[in-house]
């Protein structure tokens, strides 16, 4: 994001000068052009980690002259800091097999916002690495698609977040880049907003992101290409979700009625089930209802419905299905 910011000498300005950001490391501890995008963390408020201290001793100079200094476009990206996630352990047992496994996560632990990057794990006991995918529930419809070659690999991550219109205010979502470091560490920077006013469904806005970065490694050069494309869509706050069991010949066989967010995990069909119809109610903003419907057959194995979250982010649940 371009943001245009004016510092003016104030006892407002000075007093911020002697508050520092608890979750930003110094710059010159990693070298920039080694760090790779991963993907991206969507916040609905603007990330704000620039360095006023650093910025007023290197611009003491021109402040004291004129009273005023402008910082506008590359200029400013010198003084923000990184956000970097906390490496968390989390234990899973294995489906088949019933052992459990312990992966790593990174999280942004003290900054709230929906989290969407391919990092690389290293598990700590073998000394082996990986290509994990991480997700929260905000991403709905995700995509991803990992190619690796001899000459490097490529990941590409595509997701959309849903979010209510709001008549009266603006809703925003900050697309945050997320680069991980050589040493495994994991940053976020402050990125370009998106922004929807009215009471309207179906507006949509994207950003991409696409990232390269040849390196050595063994004497051999790779070259590895990262890239996030994420939509932002508004959508009606769902009300009630209903799910029918049909037969082949389109009778009713079962009805019910669930509110958002509270489905089960998993539904077994009753015998004679064909398919199912999904459908989801929603209210406008003149108080009508709006309804989607979705066929979900035998060749689905589960299906996907809305709630609203916190900061009016839609997340999505999954119902898996039970076939025979």
């Amino acid at each position: 994001m371009n943001k245009r910011l004016r510092v003016m000498i104030c006892a407002f300005v000075c007093g911020t000068l002697l508050t520092g950001c608890q979750l930003a490391k110094e710059e010159a501890e990693l070298k920039q052009e080694k760090d790779k995008l991963i993907g991206v963390y969507m916040t609905t408020e603007y990330v704000d980690t620039f360095d006023f201290e650093r910025y007023f001793e290197e611009n003491i100079g021109d402040i004291m002259n004129d009273g005023e200094v402008v910082i506008e476009g590359d200029e400013q990206s010198a003084y923000q800091n990184r956000i970097y996630a906390t490496i968390v352990e989390e234990v899973s047992v294995d489906e088949v097999s019933g052992e459990k496994v312990t992966h790593q996560s990174y999280k942004f632990m003290d900054l709230e916002g929906i989290g969407y990057y391919s990092p690389v794990c290293y598990e700590t006991e073998e000394g082996n690495s990986y290509v994990a995918i991480e997700s929260d529930p905000g991403i709905c419809d995700a995509k991803s698609h990992i190619t690796g070659t001899d000459a490097g690999d490529m990941i590409e991550l595509e997701g959309t977040i849903y979010v209510c219109p709001q008549e009266e205010d603006v809703v925003g979502v900050y697309c945050n880049p997320v680069y991980q470091c050589p040493d495994g560490s994991v940053y976020l920077v402050p990125g370009q907003g998106m922004s929807f006013s009215g009471d309207v469904e179906g507006s949509s806005m994207s950003h991409k992101l696409e990232d390269k970065v040849t390196v050595k490694e063994k004497g051999e050069e790779k070259t590895y290409v990262n890239s996030v494309e994420m939509h932002v869509k508004t959508s009606y706050a769902p009300e009630k979700i209903i799910v029918m069991q049909m037969d082949a010949s389109g009778n009713k066989l079962d009805y019910q009625e669930y509110e958002p967010g509270k489905l089960p995990k998993e539904i077994e069909p009753l015998v004679d089930t064909e398919y199912f119809i999904v459908e989801t109610y929603k209210m406008d903003g003149a108080g009508d209802y709006v309804v989607t419907r979705k066929l979900v057959g035998k060749d689905e194995t589960f299906f996907q419905t809305m709630y609203v979250g916190e900061k009016k982010v839609c997340l999505q649940t999954m119902t898996a299905i039970q076939w025979d």
